[in-house]
């Protein structure tokens, strides 16, 4: 998903899943991850990856265009005895 915001314009993305993708693609932003003591810069190609389930916030420092991106899904393990197949 793209989102463009104005300068200072904030978005409240709410809490999100670990392994979401934040990407700058133009302008600037400064991100806020509750209960994380740092604040993060965004600058375009930088891009944060939320370490954890956590609320997020962004403030537009200037006119910015972010990319919003789902983590990749993980395949499926096998299962021990999905591994052997049966011979009748």
């Amino acid at each position: 998903m793209e989102i463009l915001l104005e300068n200072q314009e904030l978005l409240d993305l709410g809490t999100i899943q670990a392994g979401v993708q934040i990407i700058c693609q133009a302008g600037g932003g400064w991100l806020t991850l509750a209960g994380d003591y740092r604040d993060h810069i965004l600058r375009p190609g930088h891009q944060f990856t939320c370490p954890r389930r956590g609320h997020v916030l962004i403030t537009a420092t200037e006119p910015c265009r972010l990319k919003i991106e789902a983590p990749q899904a993980s395949p499926r393990p096998v299962a021990f005895w999905q591994q052997f197949t049966c011979k009748a």
